[in-house]
């Protein structure tokens, strides 16, 4: 995922912007779920690979939930970047 965030002072509100591989600056309040639930756990994890122990079990519940193709390319393309850390388990309930 070739993305930067930045965070942005307003008054007495943090907010979060992304840019994108178009070099393209939004607000992550005005993306997508699936984006703001990407850049959450991206965050997320990078507080738990900085203050947890190595081969912490990470269970990850139906992550392309949210995720349209490219969005789950990037899911996967981050986790990567996680498993010298911690032990990955993605779970996927089939559908019938």
């Amino acid at each position: 995922m070739n993305t930067e965030l930045r965070l942005v002072k307003d008054g007495e509100m943090l907010l979060l912007d992304l840019r994108d591989s178009f070099n393209t600056e939004v607000s992550i309040a005005d993306r997508g779920e699936g984006i703001q639930w990407l850049v959450g756990l991206w965050i997320h994890l990078d507080y738990m690979k900085a203050t947890t122990k190595r081969d912490t079990i990470l269970l990850i519940d139906e992550p392309d939930r949210l995720l349209h193709q490219a969005g789950q390319g990037d899911f996967l393309r981050m986790i990567e970047n996680y498993t010298d850390h911690f032990q990955v388990v993605i779970r996927r309930t089939p559908l019938s």
